[in-house]
């Protein structure tokens, strides 16, 4: 299929788009990314509380807990309250402390 020179024009004119800032001001060319705004001091992404961040901090850090007593702890945990524990087994824990490098707190150190 053969492509009319006007049409690759308007195409690529169209797909190149102009930058522009969140409120959709355009930008002037080669302008400089945005800063990422701040984390709020209450975010501790992504841990879902800040008391999930401190038993992971405790139980990973400070204890040097073997896996499968982080997993006794936290089935404790569960039968002693009304809702879930902040993980539902070390593997989660883990995770989201793997995670943790990437979020508002990467920079704690593990």
């Amino acid at each position: 299929m053969i492509f009319s020179t006007w049409l690759i024009q308007t195409l690529t004119i169209a797909c190149a788009g102009t930058l522009c800032d969140r409120a959709g001001r355009y930008l002037p060319p080669n302008s400089p990314p945005s800063p990422n705004p701040s984390p709020l001091p209450d975010d501790y992404s992504p841990y879902e509380s800040r008391v999930a961040f401190e038993l992971a901090k405790f139980l990973y850090s400070r204890k040097q807990m073997p896996a499968a007593k982080i997993d006794e702890l936290l089935a404790i945990m569960a039968s002693m309250y009304d809702k879930d524990p902040p993980f539902r087994s070390h593997k989660e824990m883990y995770n989201v402390i793997n995670a943790t490098r990437h979020g508002p707190l990467g920079n704690y150190s593990w």
